[in-house]
């Protein structure tokens, strides 16, 4: 898992899958996440900092049920995103 600093730009949405896109402030690149249909996130807007997994197609996880699966694409899964807090 990787915590970065970042800027959130703009996000899209189908239904179930949530993409986000976030300026990496450190490195001055782009990050796209997705946003898992069932899990939770408050409201993501402004500068804050941003966590991660980085996923690779074929790379094996454990499913909510214990079976263990593939993944079928590489892709960055959004963990959480923390606001700064401004004065």
């Amino acid at each position: 898992m990787k915590t970065i600093k970042a800027k959130y730009l703009g996000k899209r949405s189908d239904g179930d899958y949530t993409v986000y896109v976030f300026m990496d402030l450190d490195n001055e690149c782009y990050v796209m996440c997705t946003l898992l249909p069932n899990w939770d996130c408050d409201d993501i807007e402004g500068t804050g900092y941003l966590k991660y997994e980085e996923v690779t197609a074929g790379q094996e996880y454990v499913t909510h049920y214990g079976n263990v699966d593939k993944y079928r694409y590489t892709n960055n899964y959004l963990i959480n995103f923390i606001r700064e807090k401004t004065c």
